[in-house]
């Protein structure tokens, strides 16, 4: 087995596993990888879809006329092996994320939303909110895990530009404050808490409300003897 690796330019803008193949024949780097890939009985290629969160994919650029299936595998995060995923599973996610890539904010329900918002917001410190940038970081990390694919940031700001318009989150402050800041509307609506200890009084055995001792008045110092002024 010998590992070539392709000419990355070559395989710019590559968003298919057939596109992949096409360009993989004529994409390796160097004399060496040339002959190589012309000599050898078979060619596979692996390439990370760009929406693909984590699957690569396994390619036949050049098996001579063989049947090959493609398979996809993934890497363990706490085993950091990796794991196969077959060829019917494979193209199910391919198909989840075509599918979930064209979805846009209108396409989804209301319901879906709020629970969408408050899982951003689940953290964020009452009553501030969350600044622009956080709100897009959460945004992208629950979308991500929602729509099971990675989630650009251009993306996040859709959905929370269709939040805002939707009165699902508003602005803490005025829109030209120099930091903005964020939070569900229905924090608006829900009271602040506010935290007033009142002082215990104290009981003797009795039951008896004990009085106050006067607290002690603190001595005067004596004036230092000095000269008297004329």
């Amino acid at each position: 087995v010998t590992v070539i690796h392709l000419n990355k330019a070559a395989l710019k803008d590559v968003k298919t596993g057939e596109e992949f193949r096409e360009r993989a024949r004529t994409a390796v780097a160097g004399h060496l990888g040339v002959n190589l890939q012309r000599k050898s009985e078979t060619v596979l290629g692996v390439w990370r879809p760009p929406d693909g969160n984590g699957l690569r994919e396994v390619q036949p650029v050049d098996v001579r006329g063989k049947d090959f299936t493609p398979f996809g595998f993934t890497i363990h995060r706490a085993l950091d092996m990796p794991e196969l995923i077959a060829s019917a599973d494979l193209e199910a996610i391919q198909v989840s994320n075509a599918q979930a890539k064209n979805m846009r904010p209108s396409e989804v329900d209301n319901s879906t939303h709020t629970e969408l918002v408050a899982s951003v917001f689940e953290h964020a410190p009452r009553p501030i909110g969350y600044s622009t940038q956080e709100v897009n970081d959460h945004t992208r990390r629950v979308l991500s895990k929602h729509l099971s694919q990675h989630i650009g940031r251009q993306y996040a700001e859709d959905w929370r530009t269709h939040w805002e318009a939707e009165q699902l989150i508003e602005r803490v402050e005025k829109a030209k404050h120099p930091r903005q800041r964020w939070r569900p509307v229905s924090w608006a609506s829900e009271p602040v808490a506010t935290a007033a200890v009142e002082a215990v009084p104290e009981v003797d055995l009795f039951g008896h409300e004990a009085a106050k001792e006067p607290k002690p008045k603190r001595p005067k110092a004596p004036r230092k003897a000095g000269r008297s002024k004329r």
